[in-house]
This record gives structure tokens, sequence and C-alpha cells, in this order.
């Protein structure tokens, strides 16, 4: 277990990492009762945390140990993925079913009964991903690779340097990603920056908590970021969905023709393209003076030099 030895950064760190196993195993215990539609969501956050202050730390932690404990909250996560995605979907197209123009409402229908069927079947693997003995080994390997941190190693000014130096690489990558993005506007880059700026948030997080002093100005901003892209994401993954399961939903013989679904798929596509239009303006506009082009650096210009090296078409 980590035990906080003396009131100061280490003494923080432990608490902050006693703090977000908690919410683990709390999560993970609601996805084994089920009947918690966002208890599988609150698992797989709790686990990008952990894996975030991991990456925030990683110069003082033991290599093999560190990775082991990011391989068990990896596959924790990653388990989960599925019916997270199943039940995000689930849930968007009931939000936009009264929206929808009269003949998709069809196809929609029919698509939210096979996802309701399949968030159903995924309960019970949720439940098993997340059995007591899979928690555990994930805080026992956690634990492991912190505990030179929780003996009060991580004390003095070069310490939290180092977790402000980390904190800058997140930043310049997860700007660059953004940027390329917003260029762009592939699901790919787009899905490539909500990753990054999720890392960058999460890692600001863990540097505040050791840190009290650490500027989070930039925080509302990413997560109004991340809000939108994850908005994107959700329509680019449902339209998918809807285009891969037209054969089962679509009467036999019409499947590429059949007009609900046209429709339906039309409708999704138009409103991913005006929240890719919410994400640019979000993007250029509403960024923090301290993360323009600028501030930038290694890693906008290593977007720069990926774009040139693109074969011409």
């Amino acid at each position: 277990m980590i035990v906080p030895i003396r009131e100061d950064a280490a003494a923080r760190l432990c608490g902050d990492g006693q703090r977000l196993l908690g919410r683990l195993e709390r999560a993970a215990r609601r996805t084994r009762r089920g009947g918690d539609p966002e208890s599988v969501h609150d698992v797989r956050v709790a686990t990008r945390k952990l894996e975030a202050a991991l990456d925030l730390w990683r110069p003082m932690l033991p290599r093999r140990r560190r990775r082991r404990a990011r391989r068990a909250l990896g596959v924790l996560r990653r388990g989960l993925a599925t019916a997270r995605e199943a039940s995000v979907s689930l849930n968007r197209l009931r939000e936009r079913f009264g929206s929808l123009p009269a003949e998709a409402r069809i196809a929609a229908a029919l698509l939210q009964d096979c996802l309701q069927q399949r968030v159903e079947r995924l309960e019970g693997r949720s439940a098993r991903r997340c059995a007591r003995r899979v928690v555990e080994r994930a805080r026992h390997r956690f634990e492991l690779a912190w505990e030179g941190l929780a003996l009060g190693e991580a004390s003095g000014p070069s310490f939290l340097e180092a977790g402000r130096a980390r904190l800058a690489r997140r930043r310049r990558r997860g700007y660059a990603a953004l940027v390329e993005a917003a260029e762009g506007g592939t699901n790919e880059l787009l899905h490539t920056a909500r990753v990054a700026a999720k890392r960058w948030r999460y890692v600001l997080e863990r540097l505040a908590a050791a840190d009290p002093t650490t500027d989070i100005s930039e925080e509302t901003w990413l997560e109004a970021v991340q809000v939108s892209l994850g908005r994107i994401q959700d329509l680019a993954v449902l339209r998918e969905r809807a285009a891969r399961l037209t054969h089962r939903l679509a009467p036999v013989g019409c499947e590429g023709s059949w007009e609900p679904m046209r429709s339906l798929l039309r409708s999704l596509e138009s409103e991913r393209a005006e929240c890719v239009r919410m994400f640019r303006r979000l993007a250029a506009a509403t960024a923090p003076e301290s993360l323009r082009p600028s501030e930038a650096g290694p890693g906008a210009r290593g977007a720069d030099r990926r774009k040139s090296r693109a074969p011409r078409s």
C-alpha cells in the first residue's frame, strides 16, 4: 500500500495515486454489479489517469516496473473499449432519433435494436474484464512502479522541473496534433488529436496534484477540445457501424440502395461535418496565447515536415 511519509511533493503524489486507484476499484466494482451505464467509462478514465501519472514521472520510475504497470492498465482499458463504444453509439443514436428525417428513423430504429442487443451481450464481458484479480494485478503493478516516489524520493525543485519538462513535451505534441487535425480533418487525424489532448490534459492534472502552483489555465480549453473531438469520433463510429450493418438491416436485394439507410448515413455525415467545423473554430480561436504556433515548436514543425513528405496526388 502507498503510504506518504511527509507533507511535500512526494506526499501529494502518494495521495493522488491512492485517489486514482480508489476510483478505479470503485468503478470496477460498479461494472461487476452491472446496471450502471457510466461505470465502464469511469474505469477507462481512471486507467488513463494512472497511465498519465506513469508518463509524467517516467524518468524517476524503474523502467521494467513502469512498463509492466502500463501494460496491466492498458489491458484493462482496451478490454472495455468495445463495450464503451457500443454504449456510446446507442446513446448518441437515441439522442438524435427525434431530429432525424422520417425516412432515416426506419433504419435508425433497426440499428438501435441491434445496438441494444450488443450492449446487453457485452455487459457480462465487461464484468469479467473487471474481475477482482484483474484490478488487483493492475493496482499491485502500479504500486510497485510507484514505490520509489512513495518512499519520499520525489522532492526538491529538480524533481518538479523534470515533471514540467515532461508536460511541456506533451503540450508540444498535443498542440501539433490538434493543428494537423484541424487542417486535415480526416477521422484518423482527429482521433490521434483526441488521444493527444487526453494525454496532455491528464498529465497536466497529475502535475498540478504534485505542485499546487502549476498553471492550469489551459485545462478548460483542453476539456472543450476533448469534448468536441469526442462528438466527432462518436458520430464517425456510429456512421461506420450503420454502414457495416447495412446488409443486416436492409431488405434482401436492396442493401446498397435502401433509401432509409442512405438518409441516416447522410444525416450522420452532415452532423459530423458541422462538428468538425466547430472544432476548427475552437482550435483556431480559443487556444490560450501560450499555445500559439510559436509555442508548438518542434512538434508543429515536425507536422509540417510530415505533410511536405506526403505523396502528391
